[in-house]
Protein backbone atom coordinates (compact mmCIF):
# COMPACT_ATOMS: atom_id res chain seq x y z
CA UNK A 1 0.00 0.00 0.00
CA UNK A 2 1.53 3.28 -1.06
CA UNK A 3 1.81 5.81 1.94
CA UNK A 4 0.20 9.23 2.02
CA UNK A 5 2.37 12.09 0.41
CA UNK A 6 3.56 13.63 3.83
CA UNK A 7 5.69 16.63 3.85
CA UNK A 8 7.22 16.41 6.78
CA UNK A 9 9.51 19.61 7.04
CA UNK A 10 6.12 21.41 6.32
CA UNK A 11 4.64 19.63 9.49
CA UNK A 12 7.49 20.48 11.95
CA UNK A 13 7.49 23.59 10.30
CA UNK A 14 3.70 24.19 11.59
CA UNK A 15 4.78 22.54 14.86
CA UNK A 16 7.65 24.85 15.41
CA UNK A 17 5.70 27.84 15.77
CA UNK A 18 3.58 26.86 18.20
CA UNK A 19 5.77 25.29 20.63
CA UNK A 20 8.04 28.55 20.30
CA UNK A 21 5.04 30.87 20.90
CA UNK A 22 4.43 28.66 24.04
CA UNK A 23 7.74 29.23 25.43
CA UNK A 24 7.20 33.28 25.00
CA UNK A 25 4.28 33.27 26.57
CA UNK A 26 6.29 31.60 29.13
CA UNK A 27 8.65 34.41 29.25
CA UNK A 28 6.05 36.98 29.00
CA UNK A 29 4.18 36.12 31.98
CA UNK A 30 6.90 36.99 34.47
CA UNK A 31 7.27 40.62 32.86
CA UNK A 32 4.42 41.95 34.30
CA UNK A 33 5.09 40.45 37.70
CA UNK A 34 8.82 41.87 37.11
CA UNK A 35 7.37 45.04 36.30
CA UNK A 36 5.08 45.77 39.30
CA UNK A 37 7.86 44.07 41.87
CA UNK A 38 10.68 46.02 40.96
CA UNK A 39 9.02 49.59 41.69
CA UNK A 40 8.30 47.86 45.18
CA UNK A 41 11.59 47.00 45.62
CA UNK A 42 12.74 50.27 44.59
CA UNK A 43 10.52 51.64 47.20
CA UNK A 44 11.53 49.42 50.14
CA UNK A 45 15.19 49.53 49.59
CA UNK A 46 15.35 53.42 49.06
CA UNK A 47 12.60 54.46 50.98
CA UNK A 48 14.74 57.34 52.66
CA UNK A 49 15.39 59.10 49.28
CA UNK A 50 12.17 57.89 47.72
CA UNK A 51 10.69 60.12 45.36
CA UNK A 52 12.59 63.01 46.20
CA UNK A 53 12.83 64.94 42.72
CA UNK A 54 9.63 64.28 41.66
CA UNK A 55 8.55 65.73 45.19
CA UNK A 56 10.56 68.85 43.50
CA UNK A 57 8.52 68.16 39.90
CA UNK A 58 4.52 67.84 42.11
CA UNK A 59 4.92 70.60 44.55
CA UNK A 60 6.39 72.86 40.95
CA UNK A 61 2.87 71.59 39.43
CA UNK A 62 0.84 72.23 42.39
CA UNK A 63 2.69 76.04 42.74
CA UNK A 64 1.46 76.89 39.30
CA UNK A 65 -2.16 75.55 40.21
CA UNK A 66 -2.40 77.62 43.30
CA UNK A 67 -4.65 80.43 42.57
CA UNK A 68 -3.09 82.03 45.98
CA UNK A 69 0.98 81.86 43.99
CA UNK A 70 2.83 84.52 42.74
CA UNK A 71 4.80 84.53 39.71
CA UNK A 72 7.77 84.47 41.69
CA UNK A 73 7.19 81.32 43.70
CA UNK A 74 7.97 78.99 41.31
CA UNK A 75 11.62 80.12 40.96
CA UNK A 76 12.20 81.17 44.27
CA UNK A 77 15.33 79.43 46.27
CA UNK A 78 13.12 75.94 47.01
CA UNK A 79 9.29 74.83 46.52
CA UNK A 80 8.90 74.41 50.46
CA UNK A 81 6.44 77.41 49.98
CA UNK A 82 3.92 74.61 48.82
CA UNK A 83 4.91 72.34 51.64
CA UNK A 84 7.60 70.92 49.29
CA UNK A 85 11.68 69.80 50.09
CA UNK A 86 14.15 72.04 50.17
CA UNK A 87 14.88 72.27 46.96
CA UNK A 88 14.27 74.59 44.15
CA UNK A 89 12.39 73.94 40.75
CA UNK A 90 14.86 73.99 37.77
CA UNK A 91 13.55 73.47 35.14
CA UNK A 92 11.43 75.51 32.28
CA UNK A 93 7.75 76.85 32.33
CA UNK A 94 6.62 74.18 29.87
CA UNK A 95 7.65 71.60 31.99
CA UNK A 96 6.33 72.83 35.11
CA UNK A 97 2.94 72.77 33.18
CA UNK A 98 3.46 69.39 32.41
CA UNK A 99 3.94 68.69 36.19
CA UNK A 100 1.04 70.83 36.92
CA UNK A 101 -1.43 68.27 35.31
CA UNK A 102 0.26 65.24 37.70
CA UNK A 103 0.03 67.78 40.60
CA UNK A 104 -3.88 67.25 40.66
CA UNK A 105 -3.00 63.67 41.47
CA UNK A 106 -2.17 62.93 45.27
CA UNK A 107 1.47 62.33 45.04
CA UNK A 108 1.91 58.63 45.87
CA UNK A 109 -0.22 58.01 43.48
CA UNK A 110 1.73 60.25 40.56
CA UNK A 111 4.89 58.86 41.74
CA UNK A 112 4.14 55.16 41.30
CA UNK A 113 2.42 56.30 37.68
CA UNK A 114 5.62 58.08 36.83
CA UNK A 115 8.02 54.95 38.06
CA UNK A 116 5.83 52.20 36.55
CA UNK A 117 5.81 54.75 33.18
CA UNK A 118 9.54 53.84 33.24
CA UNK A 119 9.39 50.86 34.16
CA UNK A 120 7.51 50.28 30.82
CA UNK A 121 10.17 52.20 28.90
CA UNK A 122 13.02 49.61 29.87
CA UNK A 123 10.41 47.12 28.68
CA UNK A 124 10.33 48.79 25.26
CA UNK A 125 13.79 49.30 25.12
CA UNK A 126 14.71 45.73 25.73
CA UNK A 127 12.65 44.86 22.41
CA UNK A 128 13.96 47.60 20.66
CA UNK A 129 17.60 46.28 21.50
CA UNK A 130 16.58 42.76 20.16
CA UNK A 131 15.31 44.46 16.91
CA UNK A 132 17.98 45.97 16.59
CA UNK A 133 20.46 43.00 17.07
CA UNK A 134 18.21 40.72 14.81
CA UNK A 135 17.41 43.47 11.87
CA UNK A 136 13.44 42.98 12.58
CA UNK A 137 11.26 44.74 10.84
CA UNK A 138 8.73 45.26 13.97
CA UNK A 139 8.45 44.83 17.51
CA UNK A 140 6.48 41.87 17.49
CA UNK A 141 8.43 40.04 14.96
CA UNK A 142 11.30 40.58 17.57
CA UNK A 143 9.32 38.75 20.16
CA UNK A 144 8.28 35.81 17.82
CA UNK A 145 10.80 33.39 19.40
CA UNK A 146 11.70 32.09 22.47
CA UNK A 147 15.16 32.72 22.19
CA UNK A 148 14.81 36.48 21.76
CA UNK A 149 11.70 36.93 24.34
CA UNK A 150 14.26 35.61 27.17
CA UNK A 151 16.93 38.09 25.92
CA UNK A 152 14.79 40.70 26.14
CA UNK A 153 13.47 39.44 29.30
CA UNK A 154 17.52 39.72 30.18
CA UNK A 155 17.88 43.43 28.94
CA UNK A 156 14.83 44.32 30.50
CA UNK A 157 16.09 43.48 34.14
CA UNK A 158 19.58 44.27 33.32
CA UNK A 159 18.40 47.59 32.55
CA UNK A 160 16.52 48.39 35.62
CA UNK A 161 19.76 47.03 37.73
CA UNK A 162 21.66 49.23 36.39
CA UNK A 163 22.73 52.21 39.06
CA UNK A 164 21.43 55.52 37.04
CA UNK A 165 17.81 53.52 36.74
CA UNK A 166 17.88 52.59 40.43
CA UNK A 167 19.08 56.16 41.15
CA UNK A 168 16.37 57.44 38.55
CA UNK A 169 13.57 55.14 39.80
CA UNK A 170 14.50 55.89 43.73
CA UNK A 171 14.69 59.68 42.92
CA UNK A 172 11.53 59.70 40.78
CA UNK A 173 13.62 61.93 38.01
CA UNK A 174 12.06 62.20 34.51
CA UNK A 175 15.47 60.84 32.86
CA UNK A 176 14.10 57.66 31.79
CA UNK A 177 10.76 59.26 29.90
CA UNK A 178 12.58 61.71 28.31
CA UNK A 179 15.01 59.19 26.92
CA UNK A 180 11.73 57.14 26.16
CA UNK A 181 10.61 60.26 24.15
CA UNK A 182 13.72 60.43 22.24
CA UNK A 183 14.62 57.43 21.43
CA UNK A 184 11.00 56.80 20.16
CA UNK A 185 11.47 59.69 17.89
CA UNK A 186 14.80 58.50 16.50
CA UNK A 187 14.30 54.92 16.05
CA UNK A 188 10.73 55.38 14.22
CA UNK A 189 10.16 52.91 11.40
CA UNK A 190 7.24 55.28 9.78
CA UNK A 191 8.23 56.78 6.71
CA UNK A 192 5.22 59.13 7.52
CA UNK A 193 6.69 60.44 10.73
CA UNK A 194 10.48 60.28 9.15
CA UNK A 195 9.68 62.73 6.31
CA UNK A 196 7.04 64.72 8.08
CA UNK A 197 6.78 68.05 9.51
CA UNK A 198 6.07 67.94 12.27
CA UNK A 199 7.70 64.46 12.08
CA UNK A 200 11.30 62.84 13.10
CA UNK A 201 12.79 65.45 15.45
CA UNK A 202 10.10 67.14 17.05
CA UNK A 203 9.76 64.99 20.62
CA UNK A 204 13.28 66.01 20.67
CA UNK A 205 12.26 69.48 20.63
CA UNK A 206 9.55 68.87 22.76
CA UNK A 207 12.18 66.87 25.49
CA UNK A 208 14.33 69.82 25.17
CA UNK A 209 11.96 72.20 25.99
CA UNK A 210 11.17 70.22 29.61
CA UNK A 211 15.06 69.61 29.82
CA UNK A 212 17.38 71.89 27.92
CA UNK A 213 20.04 69.88 27.53
CA UNK A 214 18.52 67.50 24.55
CA UNK A 215 19.24 70.13 22.33
CA UNK A 216 22.82 68.78 22.05
CA UNK A 217 20.97 66.21 19.62
CA UNK A 218 20.98 69.30 16.99
CA UNK A 219 24.54 67.85 16.19
CA UNK A 220 22.26 64.28 15.20
CA UNK A 221 20.56 65.84 12.54
CA UNK A 222 23.91 67.79 11.60
CA UNK A 223 25.68 65.37 11.08
CA UNK A 224 23.44 63.43 9.21
CA UNK A 225 22.27 66.41 6.96
CA UNK A 226 18.67 65.46 7.72
CA UNK A 227 17.69 69.21 7.55
CA UNK A 228 13.73 67.93 8.17
CA UNK A 229 14.71 66.74 11.48
CA UNK A 230 16.50 70.12 12.46
CA UNK A 231 13.54 72.04 11.50
CA UNK A 232 11.47 69.65 13.49
CA UNK A 233 12.87 69.40 16.24
CA UNK A 234 13.65 73.34 16.27
CA UNK A 235 9.62 73.53 15.91
CA UNK A 236 9.20 71.14 18.74
CA UNK A 237 11.70 73.39 21.11
CA UNK A 238 9.70 76.57 19.74
CA UNK A 239 6.67 75.76 20.87
CA UNK A 240 7.36 74.40 24.14
CA UNK A 241 9.09 77.87 24.52
CA UNK A 242 5.91 79.71 23.05
CA UNK A 243 3.24 78.09 24.97
CA UNK A 244 5.08 78.61 28.28
CA UNK A 245 5.48 82.46 27.12
CA UNK A 246 1.79 82.60 26.01
CA UNK A 247 0.30 80.79 29.56
CA UNK A 248 3.03 81.56 31.77
CA UNK A 249 4.63 85.06 30.81
CA UNK A 250 5.72 86.07 34.18
CA UNK A 251 7.48 82.81 34.94
CA UNK A 252 8.69 82.35 31.64
CA UNK A 253 10.67 85.75 31.76
CA UNK A 254 12.66 84.67 34.95
CA UNK A 255 13.30 81.38 34.07
CA UNK A 256 14.78 83.06 30.83
CA UNK A 257 16.55 85.71 31.96
CA UNK A 258 17.29 85.25 35.48
CA UNK A 259 17.28 81.32 36.46
CA UNK A 260 18.81 79.72 33.40
CA UNK A 261 21.74 81.56 33.82
CA UNK A 262 22.22 80.43 37.39
CA UNK A 263 24.01 76.93 37.10
CA UNK A 264 24.65 76.87 41.24
CA UNK A 265 20.88 76.05 41.40
CA UNK A 266 21.81 72.52 40.69
CA UNK A 267 24.36 71.55 43.14
CA UNK A 268 27.95 71.95 42.80
CA UNK A 269 29.87 70.80 39.59
CA UNK A 270 32.48 69.50 41.96
CA UNK A 271 30.11 67.31 43.85
CA UNK A 272 31.54 63.24 43.37
CA UNK A 273 28.23 62.66 41.47
CA UNK A 274 28.78 64.51 38.31
CA UNK A 275 29.92 62.18 35.49
CA UNK A 276 30.27 64.99 33.36
CA UNK A 277 33.61 67.11 31.59
CA UNK A 278 33.61 69.19 34.23
CA UNK A 279 33.06 67.56 36.98
CA UNK A 280 35.73 65.25 35.79
CA UNK A 281 38.10 68.18 35.86
CA UNK A 282 37.13 69.29 39.30
CA UNK A 283 37.59 65.91 40.78
CA UNK A 284 41.13 65.78 39.74
CA UNK A 285 42.32 68.72 41.64
CA UNK A 286 41.36 71.64 38.76
CA UNK A 287 40.51 74.98 40.86
CA UNK A 288 36.97 76.01 40.40
CA UNK A 289 38.05 79.77 38.87
CA UNK A 290 40.11 78.30 36.38
CA UNK A 291 37.99 74.76 34.90
CA UNK A 292 36.44 76.91 32.10
CA UNK A 293 38.73 76.89 29.26
CA UNK A 294 39.78 73.18 29.39
CA UNK A 295 36.48 72.06 30.14
CA UNK A 296 35.42 74.08 27.04
CA UNK A 297 37.98 72.60 25.39
CA UNK A 298 37.72 69.19 26.17
CA UNK A 299 33.86 69.74 25.37
CA UNK A 300 34.67 70.62 21.92
CA UNK A 301 37.13 67.57 21.26
CA UNK A 302 34.37 65.38 22.49
CA UNK A 303 31.43 66.79 20.21
CA UNK A 304 34.12 66.79 16.92
CA UNK A 305 34.38 63.01 17.89
CA UNK A 306 30.61 62.88 18.90
CA UNK A 307 30.70 64.46 15.25
CA UNK A 308 32.54 61.89 13.20
CA UNK A 309 31.10 59.27 14.88
CA UNK A 310 27.45 60.16 14.01
CA UNK A 311 28.67 60.41 10.65
CA UNK A 312 30.41 56.97 10.06
CA UNK A 313 27.45 55.56 12.30
CA UNK A 314 24.31 56.89 10.02
CA UNK A 315 26.59 55.85 6.80
CA UNK A 316 26.55 52.53 7.74
CA UNK A 317 22.72 52.45 8.91
CA UNK A 318 23.77 52.37 12.77
CA UNK A 319 20.92 54.54 14.04
CA UNK A 320 21.32 53.31 17.48
CA UNK A 321 25.10 54.03 17.43
CA UNK A 322 24.34 57.87 15.99
CA UNK A 323 21.72 58.12 18.54
CA UNK A 324 24.03 56.76 21.34
CA UNK A 325 26.86 58.89 20.53
CA UNK A 326 24.93 62.21 20.30
CA UNK A 327 23.74 61.11 24.16
CA UNK A 328 27.26 60.52 25.41
CA UNK A 329 28.56 63.90 23.92
CA UNK A 330 25.19 65.80 25.95
CA UNK A 331 26.12 64.17 29.21
CA UNK A 332 29.49 64.72 29.19
CA UNK A 333 29.59 68.35 27.65
CA UNK A 334 26.87 69.51 30.43
CA UNK A 335 28.16 71.07 33.58
CA UNK A 336 26.62 68.98 35.70
CA UNK A 337 25.52 65.16 34.68
CA UNK A 338 24.32 63.26 37.99
CA UNK A 339 24.94 59.67 37.70
CA UNK A 340 21.41 59.17 37.45
CA UNK A 341 21.05 61.42 34.27
CA UNK A 342 23.22 58.53 32.59
CA UNK A 343 19.73 56.20 31.89
CA UNK A 344 21.09 56.50 27.98
CA UNK A 345 23.68 53.48 29.38
CA UNK A 346 20.88 50.75 29.13
CA UNK A 347 20.94 51.29 25.14
CA UNK A 348 24.81 52.27 25.16
CA UNK A 349 26.06 48.93 26.55
CA UNK A 350 24.09 46.59 24.39
CA UNK A 351 24.98 48.32 21.05
CA UNK A 352 28.07 48.49 22.03
CA UNK A 353 28.42 44.27 22.78
CA UNK A 354 26.94 44.20 19.36
CA UNK A 355 29.37 46.15 17.79
CA UNK A 356 32.03 43.91 20.09
CA UNK A 357 30.80 40.99 18.69
CA UNK A 358 30.41 42.00 15.20
CA UNK A 359 34.34 43.16 14.76
CA UNK A 360 35.90 40.61 12.72
CA UNK A 361 38.17 38.36 14.92
CA UNK A 362 41.51 39.85 12.74
CA UNK A 363 41.63 43.16 15.17
CA UNK A 364 42.41 40.37 17.93
CA UNK A 365 43.70 43.61 19.44
CA UNK A 366 40.94 45.34 19.42
CA UNK A 367 38.75 43.30 20.78
CA UNK A 368 40.78 42.57 23.69
CA UNK A 369 40.93 46.10 24.30
CA UNK A 370 36.79 46.13 23.55
CA UNK A 371 35.75 43.83 25.95
CA UNK A 372 38.09 45.41 28.43
CA UNK A 373 36.07 48.94 27.77
CA UNK A 374 32.73 46.75 28.09
CA UNK A 375 33.70 44.96 31.17
CA UNK A 376 34.50 48.47 33.17
CA UNK A 377 31.76 50.16 31.85
CA UNK A 378 29.45 47.89 32.99
CA UNK A 379 30.63 47.32 36.15
CA UNK A 380 30.68 51.39 36.82
CA UNK A 381 27.98 52.01 35.55
CA UNK A 382 25.97 49.10 37.66
CA UNK A 383 27.26 51.20 40.97
CA UNK A 384 26.97 55.09 41.04
CA UNK A 385 30.24 57.44 42.05
CA UNK A 386 29.46 57.67 45.48
CA UNK A 387 29.57 53.59 46.08
CA UNK A 388 32.89 53.52 44.06
CA UNK A 389 33.64 56.67 46.56
CA UNK A 390 33.05 55.21 49.82
CA UNK A 391 34.43 51.92 48.53
CA UNK A 392 37.79 53.41 47.94
CA UNK A 393 37.40 54.48 51.80
CA UNK A 394 35.80 58.19 51.32
CA UNK A 395 34.57 59.60 55.07
CA UNK A 396 32.72 62.00 53.36
CA UNK A 397 31.52 62.29 50.13
CA UNK A 398 30.01 65.55 50.52
CA UNK A 399 34.24 66.93 50.76
CA UNK A 400 35.46 68.06 47.20
CA UNK A 401 39.11 68.00 47.27
CA UNK A 402 41.18 65.80 44.99
CA UNK A 403 41.48 62.53 46.48
CA UNK A 404 42.01 58.63 44.67
CA UNK A 405 38.57 58.11 45.71
CA UNK A 406 36.69 60.88 44.31
CA UNK A 407 38.81 60.82 41.21
CA UNK A 408 37.83 57.24 40.57
CA UNK A 409 34.54 58.15 41.22
CA UNK A 410 34.74 59.51 37.23
CA UNK A 411 35.74 56.19 35.68
CA UNK A 412 32.24 56.87 33.83
CA UNK A 413 33.42 59.78 32.00
CA UNK A 414 36.48 57.96 30.76
CA UNK A 415 34.35 54.94 29.88
CA UNK A 416 32.15 57.14 27.67
CA UNK A 417 34.95 58.67 25.90
CA UNK A 418 36.46 55.07 25.32
CA UNK A 419 33.00 53.37 24.08
CA UNK A 420 32.91 56.78 21.63
CA UNK A 421 36.64 55.87 20.17
CA UNK A 422 36.66 52.52 20.38
CA UNK A 423 33.20 52.82 18.14
CA UNK A 424 34.80 55.21 15.88
CA UNK A 425 37.62 52.71 15.34
CA UNK A 426 35.04 49.38 14.47
CA UNK A 427 32.69 51.32 12.55
CA UNK A 428 36.03 52.17 10.69
CA UNK A 429 36.69 48.40 10.29
CA UNK A 430 33.66 46.75 8.92
CA UNK A 431 32.38 46.28 12.63
CA UNK A 432 28.83 46.84 11.18
CA UNK A 433 25.84 46.97 13.59
CA UNK A 434 22.76 45.32 12.28
CA UNK A 435 20.63 48.28 11.00
CA UNK A 436 17.97 49.63 12.82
Amino acid sequence: MALPDVDLRATADAAAPRTATSKTAAVLRWLPLAAVAWPLWVLLADWGKQGLDFSVYWFGGSILNDAGASPSDLYGPSVDWAGGPNLPFTYPPFAALIFGLLARLPLPVALMLFNVAGVAVAAWVAVTIVRYWESKSSLRSSLASARNCWIAAALFLAALFLGPWRETLAFGQINILLMGLMAADLLARSPRWRRGIPGSGFLVGVAAGIKLTPLVFGLYFLMRKDWRGLANMSIGFAGTVLLGWLLRPAESFQFWLEILPDTSRIGGAGYVDNLSIKGALLHFGVPQDAVTLPWLALSLAVVVLAAVLIRAASAQGARVVAMSAAALAMLLISPVSWSHHWVWMAAVLPAFAWTLRETPRRYRAGRLAMAAVLALSTVVFFFSPKTIGLALGAADLDVQTPGLWIMASSAGVFCAVAIMVCWLIALRRGALPAPV
